[in-house]
């Protein structure tokens, strides 16, 4: 009779059944919160480097136009640097201005020295727009920026795209000239 009772005991529920289960749910729940987390971190982490390298091409166009403009003062000076001059369908300008902003500014590739394409920021960019503004020195002359004036040069582009970035953007620079 000792051994029925013996093989009783181990069918009968025991007070610690299940609790194996429990804690494997819970482990599996409090993984996947942190997979979450990361998910949501890379995401974050995407659309901050997409609008770093947007703002980085930004600058370059903005100081690509400075350069330009300081090897073209006559005509910078004239604000002749607005975007009626870019001409994409243009591939040899016989205006050295058109010829700066349509390198600049025109979509596609440019072929270097050793036939690499070579993209154009504005490739990364969404919808690019910019402004050159003259505050004039010498209001008295004919030209509608005199030396030494300040012009302020603002780029600004469509962020459209990876996560937040879905709305306008710009960065604006002051050059005296």
């Amino acid at each position: 009779m000792q051994t029925a009772r013996h093989n009783n005991h181990f069918l009968l529920p025991s007070k610690n059944q299940g609790f194996a289960l429990m804690t494997e749910l819970a482990s599996l729940v409090i993984f996947g919160f942190g997979m979450l987390a990361l998910s949501t971190l890379s995401e974050k982490t995407v659309s901050a480097s997409s609008e770093s390298l947007q703002r980085t091409h930004a600058s370059w166009m903005v100081n690509s136009l400075i350069s330009r403009m300081s090897m073209n003062v006559e005509e910078a000076r004239k604000l002749a640097y607005t975007k009626n001059k870019v001409n994409c369908n243009n591939a040899n300008p016989n205006d050295r201005t058109v010829a700066d902003l349509n390198s600049i500014f025109c979509k596609g590739a440019n072929t270097g020295e050793q036939g690499m394409a070579q993209t154009k920021p504005i490739d990364v960019m969404g919808d690019v727009d910019w402004e050159i503004t003259c505050t004039d020195s010498d209001g008295s002359d004919a030209l509608a920026c005199s030396k030494n004036s300040v012009f302020n040069i603002t780029v600004s582009w469509e962020a459209a795209g990876i996560g937040t970035l879905n709305s306008r953007k710009s960065i604006s620079y002051d050059y005296n000239l």
